[in-house]
């Protein structure tokens, strides 16, 4: 894949009040990421795209963040970190199915994604002491447990 298009993932995943659901109206409306970000047409009609209005369709337009996105391709690059979009084949199959699912995700190593069995644990800015109480008490590190 060309730098340009890795560019235009990254910056697509940059975007400011443009969330996952959001992303993915744009690039169905646009015909896919690059045009987004280099098709004039595309760009004049940007603010028809559901979910996107006049406002943000401004925002997108006068964004900086094409250097952003260069910057973080070179951070990829020398991290060797793996990049993979929501419609690459390699994207887990799992997230596939979540409208809200980030449309970039970096991946460090083999990491095995689609593997048979998992666990998800969601993240949160704040901290409680109850939800900690609660994973410990229901799981241990190295410990095995029959499926339901």
């Amino acid at each position: 894949m060309k730098d340009r298009q890795l560019i235009h993932r990254i910056a697509l995943s940059m975007l400011k009040g443009i969330g996952p659901v959001n992303a993915r109206n744009l690039v169905a409306y646009c015909g896919g990421v690059d045009p987004l970000f280099t098709d004039k047409a595309v760009r004049r009609s940007l603010e028809n795209v559901p979910g996107i209005g006049k406002v943000l369709a401004g925002s997108i337009l006068g964004s900086s963040v094409i250097k952003a996105a260069e910057k973080e391709l070179d951070y990829v690059r020398k991290n060797k970190l793996r990049m993979l979009f929501y419609l690459d084949e390699e994207f887990p199959k799992r997230l596939r199915h979540c409208e809200d699912a980030p449309v970039l995700l970096y991946v460090k190593g083999n990491a095995e994604l689609d593997p048979p069995r998992s666990v998800s644990i969601v993240g949160t800015r704040t901290y409680r002491a109850r939800q900690a109480a609660m994973l410990k008490n229901s799981w241990r590190p190295g410990e095995r447990r029959a499926a339901p």
